[in-house]
């Protein structure tokens, strides 16, 4: 009898089809980001969960796999000689470059011209994706433009992670995403041990950022070469998470949550990994078909919300200073408490990331196909 194929694979060679639900997860994402940013830090939802840096984990998973399932078909077509090495590296990378770029370097422009001190002090960190090192090693403040950290990691992994990719033979793939996994384990476990800070164990190409992306890589591989491990390592990420995550939640909710946690060796040890194998087998499981959880994260509002969210999250936190100047100009002239503020900037970063989306974005990525087709 033939073995039934794993409702988890991907068919060899063939591009990620659309999966709703990732947009789902997107919106789960940016609605974390924007409740930490926005709404009081020492009152609920904040301490209940730490919300801003699951949100980053569950998009940085979510980079890891798109990412990697997109490098894992390009690199079955130059094995199959439809395309070459050189031309798919050109290829991801202009693709890559219209969907971040355009307003990454938008915004900081505009800030810059404007006359934001918070941006104008680190434009060059900001320009070469270098926020990160700039925070870690030299302490930088970058204020409203603090969050760019992330988008440094993401670029940094975008540049490497093809030509490793593309370059490691298929036999040795599933082994050198293994290893980078577990190596990014150990960095953030020896690094708290040692006393690391909470910036150094998170905010670097190595470390908590990488263990997050090598797991998005770990199922892709696992699911697009329908060899039955994407499962197997779900349930793995949750025997091994859940326990961890449950004590990084008692000491979260024991100390009320922001740094008083976060400095502590104890929920550097069990947060950073527990939460982001949680989200794993979370995000896996959604993948299967006829799941309940696919189906919520699939309700048109939330699909649109995350197909908006990279919009949503670069604004939100650049535009924090402006938004009661921009409020003033409609004829909004109330004092609001902390809640409704919170409420109001969230909807306001919404809309302006929905017009960023129809007005500026979506004309640019239609010329991903012109300026590079596919295979």
């Amino acid at each position: 009898m033939a073995e039934k194929p794993s409702p988890f694979a991907l068919p060899p060679g063939r591009a990620p089809r659309y999966e709703p639900c990732i947009d789902g997860w997107r919106a789960v994402a940016a609605a974390m980001v924007l409740l930490a940013h926005f709404f009081p830090h020492h009152a609920p939802p904040n301490t209940w969960l730490h919300l801003g840096a699951t949100g980053v984990i569950i998009f940085f998973i979510i980079s890891g796999y798109l990412i990697s399932t997109i490098l894992f078909a390009a690199k079955e077509s130059v094995g199959a000689g439809r395309l070459g090495t050189p031309g798919a590296l050109r290829r991801f990378y202009i693709r890559r470059a219209l969907r971040i770029a355009p307003i990454y370097y938008g915004s900081i422009a505009a800030l810059c011209l404007i006359g934001s001190q918070a941006v104008r002090d680190g434009v060059w960190w900001h320009v070469t994706y270098t926020t990160n090192f700039a925070q870690v090693f030299g302490g930088l403040d970058f204020k409203n433009a603090a969050h760019f950290w992330t988008l440094a990691v993401e670029e940094q992994f975008y540049f490497v992670w093809p030509l490793v990719v593309l370059a490691v033979p298929r036999a040795r793939l599933g082994g050198m995403i293994r290893a980078v996994f577990v190596g990014s384990a150990a960095v953030v476990l020896l690094g708290a041990a040692g006393g690391a800070s909470w910036e150094l164990l998170t905010a670097l190409p190595v470390g908590g950022s990488s263990f997050a992306l090598s797991l998005g890589a770990l199922l892709a591989y696992g699911r697009f070469y329908g060899n039955g491990i994407a499962l197997s390592h779900a349930r793995a990420a949750l025997w091994l998470g859940a326990p961890a995550l449950a004590l990084s939640q008692f000491i979260w909710w024991r100390q009320g949550g922001g740094a008083a946690a976060c400095d502590r060796l104890d929920y550097k040890l069990t947060y950073i990994l527990a939460v982001t194998l949680f989200c794993g087998w979370l995000f896996i499981r959604s993948l299967a078909p006829g799941s309940g959880l696919a189906g919520v994260l699939s309700w048109p509002v939330l699909r649109y919300l995350g197909r908006i969210s990279y919009g949503v999250y670069v604004y939100h936190w650049l535009l924090d200073p402006y938004y009661v100047s921009i409020w003033k100009r409609l004829g909004l002239h109330a004092t609001l408490g902390q809640v409704a503020e919170g409420g109001l900037k969230s909807a306001t970063v919404i809309v302006l990331a929905a017009l960023s989306w129809h007005c500026f974005e979506k004309p640019i990525l239609s010329l991903k196909d012109r300026l590079a087709p596919g295979a």
